[in-house]
């Protein structure tokens, strides 16, 4: 746990360069989710998840489910559950609807 704690700044420069690319290469999607993870504790699921159990939720988060505005992600979770989770980084916002 201690060398993950001293390599953390390292790997937050990274995400940073990252997500800087143009053309949505693969290290800049990785990027992306590891940032969303970091700032507002999403997790992600698989596709296969999703087919298997059809639904759609938190974990299989695709942007039609989900309504941005100001600094809040909205949707509607598993079981009908409702979701806000904030972020104050426009960036992030802007990434994430251009992702999809």
């Amino acid at each position: 746990m201690t060398l993950f704690c001293e390599a953390l700044p390292t790997i937050r420069e990274k995400v940073d360069e990252d997500l800087q690319l143009k053309g949505w290469p693969k290290n800049q999607v990785l990027r992306l989710i590891m940032r969303l993870m970091e700032e507002t504790h999403i997790r992600f699921g698989n596709e296969q998840y999703a087919k298997r159990n059809k639904t759609y939720g938190r974990t299989t988060l695709r942007i039609g489910y989900l309504k941005i505005s100001n600094s809040n992600f909205k949707f509607t979770g598993k079981k009908g559950r409702k979701y806000s989770i904030t972020t104050n980084k426009k960036p992030l916002r802007k990434l994430v609807i251009q992702c999809e």
